[in-house]
């Protein structure tokens, strides 16, 4: 569940390897076959990406699934610990290591479980296997229990045809009842202060929380509805709505959407300025970057993170797959600094909900438990905690 792959590598558990190859190298999207041999082959698909296969005995696919995940810093670790224990590790499996020799048949490792069990510890989640620390947690039984998907209840930013999104509200609060969200903000871009009156914005600020308050009556007892919108932080660090209409809302989400080349300090200072904001509940997208279309911009984490936990704020674990934000390394320094996150979509159509999955990745890759993330919480818990204004 890392945010980007470069080629794909499949493990395969079959008694028939050579068939197993063979209906792989003649899959109709192989443009050409880099290799094959009788357990493992090479292929370039006709999009230009390259896929590795590699077949092994059942009896050992715990040590080939866990080879591939890897990583590579974890794999060299785990086999510094195995050839202290008598052990050879490789893709093929576990043999005991004996006077400098790897002797004897494999040793059973069908699943990870199995493998791991070899080495004295408990499997370790695939999506933190990076050598930072899991593999002594394992040894001494610290691992995290790591967020699962089931374990969210709701979300708080998504948008409606109000601002940029696709769907009308309704559309959007009803896609949330079929997923079984206990809990939904809907968080439009606020109307813009710049193109019309403070006294027009509030009107439509007005309108929309009247449809909100309908819509709670109409879905009473099905979901709960919070009334919330996305407003920018201005290029001198300004909320682009003043407070007496930020105030209209039950919540708030501070986001940068301008200007993502201000230098270090300013785009900080933003951040900062936005967190110290009574109405202001959540940094959305803290980082900004897109990837494969845009860098994140420069912060001072150690100031924001402070800054997050010493006003009682918190960041926001972005799901909607080109951003992944906050990444996965600074949601783990951040979780160490006492930092809370929100995981959310970002949806903008009933479909993007799916994507919370991704989210919760990201937060299990920065070591995040089910206490370290306030929309795991019931409906009431979660509105006192996040300091929902009603």
């Amino acid at each position: 569940m890392v945010a980007t792959v470069g080629d794909i590598d499949i493990g395969v558990a079959t008694d028939k390897p050579k068939d197993v190859v063979s209906a792989f190298t003649n899959l109709p999207d192989v443009e050409r076959v880099l290799g094959a041999g009788g357990a493992k082959a090479s292929v370039v698909l006709k999009t230009g990406r390259q896929i590795d296969i590699r077949v092994h005995d059942p009896k050992s696919f715990g040590a080939l699934l866990q080879y591939f995940t890897g990583s590579k810093q974890h794999n060299i670790h785990l086999r510094k610990i195995a050839n202290a224990k008598g052990l050879s590790l490789s893709e093929y499996g576990v043999k005991k290591y004996e006077g400098g020799k790897i002797v004897g048949e494999y040793l059973p490792t069908s699943t990870e479980e199995e493998f791991y069990k070899l080495l004295g510890m408990p499997m370790i989640p695939p999506e933190i296997r990076e050598d930072t620390g899991e593999i002594e947690a394992a040894q001494k039984g610290t691992l995290p229990q790591l967020v699962v998907i089931e374990d969210v209840k709701g979300e708080i930013h998504s948008h409606t045809t109000h601002s940029d999104g696709e769907e009308p509200t309704v559309e959007m609060v009803q896609a949330a009842v079929d997923l079984k969200r206990q809990y939904l903000g809907i968080s439009d871009h606020a109307p813009s202060v710049e193109t019309r009156s403070v006294a027009e914005a509030k009107k439509e600020i007005l309108m929309r929380k009247h449809e909100i308050e309908k819509l709670k009556q109409q879905f009473k007892g099905k979901i709960e509805l919070f009334f919330g919108a996305e407003v920018n932080i201005d290029t001198k660090g300004q909320m682009a709505l003043p407070d007496e209409l930020l105030a209209l809302y039950e919540y708030v989400i501070a986001s940068i959407h301008t200007s993502f080349n201000q230098p270090k300090e300013m785009i900080t200072k933003r951040i900062l300025n936005a967190l110290e904001n009574p109405y202001v509940n959540l940094i959305a997208h803290p980082t900004g970057r897109l990837l494969g279309e845009r860098e994140a911009y420069e912060v001072d984490w150690e100031k924001v993170f402070a800054a997050a936990v010493g006003n009682g704020k918190f960041l926001e674990i972005n799901s909607y797959p080109s951003r992944l934000d906050l990444p996965d390394d600074l949601v783990k320094i951040a979780k160490s600094k006492g930092v809370r996150f929100v995981i959310n979509t970002d949806s903008h159509h009933r479909d993007h909900f799916k994507n919370l999955r991704f989210g919760v990745s990201v937060a299990r890759r920065g070591w995040c438990e089910k206490k370290d993330i306030a929309n795991t919480a019931p409906a009431a818990e979660f509105a006192k905690l996040f300091k929902v204004r009603r």
